[in-house]
């Protein structure tokens, strides 16, 4: 993409993260300068709040400015806007939650949601707590989706949003963080199924769909990014299609191709 297309998508973006997603002039003026900020600094630390608006959903929001790129990702690319279609009250496992604006999606989108979030990271799960810890029916859990419950090495990325498990991540500063199996965890809680998985792992889909083992079975919907560089993609697929997942879509988001990343959703055919 040329440097002027760029900009005018951006720009594009703008204008509808500002005019639908900020949800009082306050927040526009914050949400202006986030952008003001992001340009001259793409990682920018400094922390902002606001009132953000998500399908008709007011919620107060703490983010840094840097956030700005997953604010766009989940509420202007709709990244994990569900083609399947979705049970009423549906059990969400939200692998990856960030700082939780696909939490905020999932339980604007699905009135009665129980969404579970998953964020491993500490400086994001400080920020995913005060966001979304309070909503009634979010549970979120300090920990990475993993296959083995023991702590693992974490490799820190400058962008709060790319922080990864995978041993050829990048990044010269790591930490330990807990990691939780995905079949355990549903024992654990009574879970009978899961209506719909998504994973923001950064590398990691396969790992953390292991760590269901046969829970698999369970599962209705997954839907996120598969980094095609740290993950053997078609293998995975094929295990997906072996317990009845099948694909529905993939797409590649504004970059996602330069980073060898694409959104993909599969799910399960009606018996």
């Amino acid at each position: 993409m040329s440097k002027l297309a760029d900009l005018l998508r951006r720009g594009a973006e703008a204008v509808r993260i500002l005019t639908s997603h900020a949800a009082d002039m306050h927040s526009r003026k914050v949400l202006f300068g986030c952008y003001a900020g992001t340009t001259a600094n793409p990682n920018d630390p400094t922390e902002v709040e606001f009132n953000l608006r998500v399908l008709g959903r007011v919620f107060p929001f703490r983010m840094r400015r840097m956030d700005l790129y997953t604010l766009a990702e989940v509420l202007y690319e709709k990244q994990y806007d569900v083609r399947t279609p979705v049970p009423e009250a549906p059990v969400v496992i939200d692998g990856g939650a960030n700082i939780g604006v696909a939490t905020l999606w999932f339980i604007a989108r699905y009135p009665g949601a129980q969404v579970h979030a998953f964020e491993p990271e500490p400086e994001n799960f400080r920020l995913l707590e005060h966001n979304v810890g309070s909503i009634t029916g979010v549970t979120c859990v300090q920990a990475a989706i993993g296959a083995h419950d023991a702590p693992v090495e974490l490799h820190l990325a400058e962008h709060g949003a790319v922080h990864s498990l995978h041993p050829g991540a990048t990044g010269e500063r790591t930490v330990t963080v807990p990691s939780v199996v995905l079949k355990d965890y549903l024992a654990e809680r009574g879970i009978a199924r899961i209506h719909l998985l998504k994973l923001d792992v950064e590398g990691c889909e396969d790992v953390a769909i292991e760590g269901l083992g046969e829970r698999l079975a369970d599962v209705d919907i997954i839907l996120g990014e598969m980094h095609e560089t740290l993950v053997d993609t078609e293998a995975l697929y094929a295990r997906l299609r072996e317990v009845g997942l099948h694909e529905v879509h993939r797409t590649r988001f504004h970059g996602a191709e330069q980073q060898g990343v694409h959104a993909f959703e599969v799910s399960r055919r009606p018996d």
